[in-house]
């Protein structure tokens, strides 16, 4: 129902749109904005905060890290199966649809909407010349050197948040010249700051790209990618990437092919890394490593923080599942593992129009629904209110109604009552654009006699909801038209 609270994480809340991670959620607030889905940015209308006691889901994705979730939270998968002999060939993948976390497996494969933006990105900075004079610069970064030296300042850069256009780079020994060479015509004014054994650090001064890099947030484990660098073109990307290999990256060989390997202390950094690759439909993976809070250096007791680990693979040389179509990746889904909890906060979103959300980079839906039941004493009744957030009125409605029912009979018919009333509430009640042809049939239908459900026709004893069979249920007196087919809208 709602994605669980992990691990708290202190977020930097200049860009308001979030690409939502299971150890953030209590920090997103009602107004702010979150992607969706289909790569939108839709402002939350709704967060619920819910104390729950139960299951919760770990899922194991493939190059994802592990995802927290309640039993009931949908995701966006497709179903697929593969032949493996004598190559690995796709022998059948289902359209994409919603299926709850506990209803996944092996054959499903989970859905990451790629950027295809091609925004050259354009700033307007404010510089005071004097007290009273205010000029306007303007920077476009359309440049792929300076895309390189962006991708460098977020693996061995930082800024003087204290003064106006300092900022710092280090350079290893063997890497100094090349780069001092390279970032040259970027930013000219440059000095020494500190030789140390193996690197050197240089200050550097530009109160237009300061500001720029500013965005990047401040200090490691806090640096984030702003979204602007998700929607730039493909090309700059790629010099992006280099640039923070050149950094914080290495390469190796394994099995006959080129890693590439990238450690952070942001997650931020990892997940976003990922979702850039996938611009150019280069796959990665992203691992959590939880380190000891402090470790001995040369005598010395040092703090040290949880690593992020990104690795990639640009020319393959065997195929894997892991495909692109349709404007997604999909990945597949490799197991679950369940946990008990105890009195924990779980949160859901509401969020506008797509009603979808991003989590580790993996699309999931509102979870939309709340029933409550009531007995009336005097007539050993039980009454049942569904509540649902959303409704896609012409594909969905009914089947959430008759499940409700259903339900409720399930529960009459275990306690022993009768079933009394059912309301239904729907709060955003929509009819999509691809069923409007099919809602015009169904008005011009006449209404057919109600059918009659009919719980446990033999008679035999049910104790327990998990001792319902399908045979247990009956329809009589079912009448209905032809069937309406339509599409379900993504």
């Amino acid at each position: 129902m709602n994605i669980s609270k992990v691990i708290r994480q202190r977020i930097l809340a200049k860009d308001k749109r979030f690409h939502c991670n299971d150890n953030i959620s209590e920090f997103i607030e009602e107004g702010e904005f979150l992607f969706t889905h289909k790569n939108n940015i839709r402002k939350i209308n709704k967060k619920y905060i819910t104390n729950y006691s139960g299951d919760i889901y770990e899922l194991n994705i493939q190059y994802i890290p592990k995802i927290n979730t309640t039993p009931e939270h949908p995701f966006f998968v497709r179903k697929v199966i593969y032949k493996n002999n004598p190559k690995l060939k796709m022998i059948e993948c289902s359209e994409p649809s919603w299926v709850d976390a506990k209803n996944l497996d092996k054959n499903h494969y989970h859905g990451i909407k790629i950027n295809t933006e091609k925004i050259i990105p354009e700033f307007t900075i404010k510089k005071n010349l004097n007290k009273y004079t205010t000029i306007d610069i303007k920077k476009i970064l359309n440049n792929k050197d300076e895309w390189y030296f962006l991708g460098y300042y977020l693996g061995d850069g930082w800024s003087r948040w204290d003064r106006k256009g300092a900022f710092y780079l280090v350079f290893n020994n063997k890497d100094e010249e090349e780069l001092k060479k390279r970032f040259e015509n970027i930013c000219k004014t440059r000095r020494l700051k500190q030789k140390q054994k193996g690197c050197s650090v240089y200050e550097y001064h530009s109160y237009v790209l300061s500001h720029i890099l500013k965005m990047f947030g401040r200090k490691a484990h806090n640096k984030i990618i702003p979204n602007w660098v998700l929607d730039a073109p493909t090309e700059y990307l790629e010099e992006f990437i280099k640039g923070y290999v050149k950094a914080d990256g290495c390469h190796f060989e394994a099995s006959g092919n080129i890693t590439t390997a990238i450690t952070t202390t942001s997650k931020d950094i990892a997940l976003k890394i990922q979702l850039i690759l996938l611009k150019s439909n280069i796959f990665s993976s992203v691992k959590f490593q939880k380190k000891p809070s402090t470790c001995v250096i040369e005598g010395r007791t040092v703090n040290q923080r949880n690593l992020w680990k990104i690795s990639f693979i640009k020319n393959r040389k065997r195929q894997i599942r892991s495909f692109i179509k349709d404007g997604y990746a999909w990945l597949p889904f490799i197991s679950k593992k369940i946990k008990k909890v105890e009195n924990t906060n779980v949160y859901n979103f509401d969020v506008e129009e797509d009603h979808t959300y991003i989590v580790n980079n993996i699309s999931v839906h509102n979870c939309h629904v709340v029933y409550q039941f009531y007995v009336n004493v005097d007539k050993k009744e039980l009454s049942c209110l569904l509540y649902q957030r959303s409704s896609d009125y012409f594909l969905a409605n009914n089947y959430n109604a008759t499940g409700a029912i259903i339900l409720t009979h399930m529960l009459a018919h275990i306690t022993g009552l009768k079933t009394g009333e059912f309301t239904h509430f729907l709060g955003d009640t929509h009819v999509y654009s691809n069923h409007i042809e099919q809602c015009k049939t169904q008005m011009e239908r006449s209404t057919m006699p109600f059918p009659k459900l009919v719980v446990n026709p033999s008679n035999r004893e049910i104790n327990d909801i998990n001792d319902f069979k399908y045979e247990d249920f009956k329809v009589v007196n079912y009448y209905p038209h032809p069937t309406i087919k339509a599409d379900m809208a993504v």
